[in-house]
């Protein structure tokens, strides 16, 4: 008797692998930020590695209030900030903020963005160069 409600193994095994994939890209992406905000000196660096409490030295470093985070609750309106504010923080680090387009590519713009960040993270000729003004 076979049941019809068992699912495939290969199926199985693809989700373990997502799920695998995932976790090494939540990891890859909180060191890189790590790395940035501590180039940035931002307070409290380690909050790259907390999912939400990121937002915080995110918008420190680009020298905007942690109450901005709040703006990611109103509709529409966190697509316009996050995207304006990620401008400013590879600009704040004197890259392209058109580096962000990278991300619209269907399935590896993410990934190609990720080492983007870690190059920026670990590249000793990349500096943190927001101006006070």
């Amino acid at each position: 008797m076979t049941s019809t409600n068992a699912l495939p193994l290969i199926p199985t095994s693809l989700i373990g692998v997502i799920y695998l994939l995932g976790i090494a890209g939540y990891i890859l992406q909180s060191y890189a930020l790590m790395r940035l905000f501590q180039k940035a000196n931002v307070a409290y660096p380690w909050l790259a590695w907390i999912p939400v409490a990121y937002y915080w030295p995110f918008l420190w470093t680009i020298k905007k209030s942690a109450w901005n985070v709040l703006w990611y609750l109103v509709p529409i309106a966190n697509i316009v900030f996050a995207i304006i504010w990620l401008v400013k923080f590879l600009r704040a680090y004197g890259q392209s903020g058109w580096m962000i387009l990278i991300n619209l590519i269907p399935y590896i713009g993410s990934l190609i963005f990720l080492i983007y960040l870690m190059v920026i993270a670990f590249s000793s000729k990349v500096n943190y160069v927001l101006d006070e003004s």
